[in-house]
């Protein structure tokens, strides 16, 4: 659960009429119910991914800015990058892509949308990756619930 969900929250109970309202009165930075973003270092992630049982992907790195994220990422641990996202250009998507096969990742894709409450416009499902990286994934899993312990 987000600032969104409380944001459309807050909207329902008639406490302001719009999104863009509720976050200027109160979830913006600055405003009475804002609370910031626990930071969590890439490696601290990974490990509680993991714990959970949870495959650990680097979501859009194109979008980072910075690919010495991808480098501690891939050094911490990361089990999967997503070379295939609707804001990537061809470009980023054949860099990530390939760097995630020679690196040993899942290459995945994704469209970001976090539901109706998010802002873009993209309709989930249309970036294809195909069922072999969704077993892949499942796979990973699977090994490493029956390996817990061992690579966190």
């Amino acid at each position: 659960m987000g600032r969104p969900h409380i944001a459309a929250e807050l909207v329902d109970l008639g406490i302001v009429r719009t999104l863009k309202e509720a976050f200027e009165r109160f979830l913006a930075q600055g405003r009475p119910a804002y609370v910031p973003r626990p930071k969590l270092e890439p490696a601290e992630a990974i490990a509680v991914v993991r714990q959970a049982g949870g495959v650990p992907v680097l979501a859009h790195p194109g979008l980072i800015g910075d690919d010495r994220w991808v480098r501690e990422a891939i050094a911490a641990g990361v089990m999967g990058i997503e070379a295939y996202h609707t804001d990537h250009s061809e470009l980023q998507r054949q860099f990530y892509a390939r760097w995630g096969h020679d690196a040993g990742l899942v290459v995945t894709g994704g469209t970001d949308s976090h539901g109706p409450q998010g802002t873009r416009t993209v309709v989930p499902g249309t970036v294809n990756v195909g069922m072999d990286v969704v077993e892949r994934l499942k796979a990973l899993s699977l090994w490493y619930q029956r390996s817990r312990g061992s690579l966190a």
